[in-house]
């Protein structure tokens, strides 16, 4: 039996976008029926275990991904002594495929895995010990169709790797990277592609102006790269959330979306920025002024932002980096206050509501127990599924979708 909860929403302008990140729009039949939903009804959340530890088969779970076929990919901890781990991938929880495992004859340990809609996973690995710390960036579709995008090893000039990877439908993979170029170390922003070359969209070499580039870079279907830049001290250590390509030459153009260093509102961004197919940029900042706090925001592009959530207008301590869709639903991870019951929680905001509502929270009955927490990082699809990892006060723990008003996650 499925799990329900229904809630009532918040209001919300979805948005067009115009220069390098103009990709498209929201299907408008589809956004109609969202809006005219919202409006009348309390927005209905379903869920669906996708797995759990009770199953006897994982001991553990990291931060899911989801694609728009409602593919699910994580990374997972295998039951058994010595059983280390793997990505692995399901669309009905029923079964798991895998895409690869420490027993691989080179790869020990990984990152949490981004999937793309042909079921393309790529990640972030730890070589097996050989005398060096040798790491990678792999994308594949299992065990013996896995191939390397960047490596440390031999004459490669990287260093090692950010911790999350992303990758997009004509499977390119955008990662960020410490470099030695002629005995200098560097960071960057850098564009893989499987069989394909690896160029660099942005580093402090090329770059100087910025002291450190974004770990967590996100690449949407049209190639553009997003990534927050922090400047150097003698540039007034400033910020600005920055959108990259690559050229057909494979030179990097780079565009400046938000700078803190002009007059605004904003006075930081969040190191995990997110580009919609759509063209809609979703990031977390902070917010000048009094009150201070945190907020989240979605913006055309054109320098214009909308609020969507902020610390000073809702029960939340912190507000972690959003992720939305084409159809204007923004989700983001959050830290409640102490007032409101603290713990950890996902919330939304849709078109045609009124306030941020919980996607899941600590506290709420959930398959059987109580959450006692949840975790969530860049978990939502075109088809308004989002993914969360979960952990229940009697100590289960698992992977489970969230459907706000959509269909049943099924195959």
């Amino acid at each position: 039996m499925l799990s329900r909860r229904r809630f009532t929403v918040i209001a919300l302008v979805s948005v067009c976008t115009t220069g390098m990140l103009a990709a498209g729009s929201a299907p408008a039949a589809a956004q109609r029926v969202l809006d005219d939903y919202a409006a009348h009804h309390p927005v209905p959340i379903h869920y669906d275990k996708v797995v759990d530890t009770r199953g006897g088969k994982f001991v553990g779970f990291t931060t899911p991904a989801i694609n728009d076929r409602g593919t699910v990919a994580f990374l997972g901890y295998p039951a058994g002594n010595g059983a280390g781990a793997g990505i692995y991938t399901t669309t009905n929880g029923r079964h798991f495929k895998t895409i690869v495992t420490s027993n691989h004859p080179k790869l020990s340990s990984f990152g949490p895995p981004s999937l793309n809609n042909w079921g393309l996973v790529a990640f972030r690995a730890t070589h097996h010990w050989d005398g060096s710390s040798n790491s990678g960036v792999y994308a594949g579709y299992g065990p013996h169709a896995l191939a390397a995008i960047a490596t440390t090893e031999g004459d490669a000039p990287y260093i090692n790797f950010g911790t999350y990877v992303s990758v997009n439908d004509g499977g390119q993979v955008a990662f960020h990277a410490h470099q030695r170029i002629g005995g200098t170390v560097s960071t960057g922003v850098f564009l893989g592609k499987l069989w394909g070359r690896t160029r660099a969209v942005a580093t402090t070499l090329t770059h100087p102006e910025f002291a450190s580039l974004s770990e967590a870079p996100h690449v949407n279907n049209a190639g553009i790269v997003v990534f927050r830049g922090v400047r150097t001290p003698a540039e007034g250590s400033t910020q600005a959330l920055l959108a990259g390509r690559l050229g057909g030459n494979g030179a990097a153009q780079i565009e400046v979306l938000f700078d803190n260093s002009q007059p605004t509102l904003l006075g930081g961004f969040g190191d995990a920025p997110y580009l919609t197919n759509g063209g809609t940029l979703a990031f977390g900042g902070a917010i000048k002024g009094r009150p201070a706090g945190l907020g989240v925001f979605t913006s055309p592009g054109d320098g214009t932002f909308a609020t969507h959530a902020t610390t000073f207008v809702e029960p939340f301590g912190v507000l972690r980096d959003p992720v939305a869709n084409v159809h204007g639903l923004v989700v983001f991870p959050v830290i409640r206050t102490a007032d409101a019951g603290g713990g950890t929680a996902v919330y939304a905001t849709a078109p045609g509501v009124k306030r941020p509502f919980p996607v899941v929270e600590s506290g709420q009955r959930l398959f059987g127990g109580v959450v006692e927490g949840v975790e969530f990082f860049r978990g939502l699809n075109d088809r308004n599924q989002v993914v969360f990892q979960y952990r229940l006060k009697n100590g289960v723990q698992g992977i489970a979708v969230a459907r706000v008003g959509t269909p049943r996650f099924r195959n």
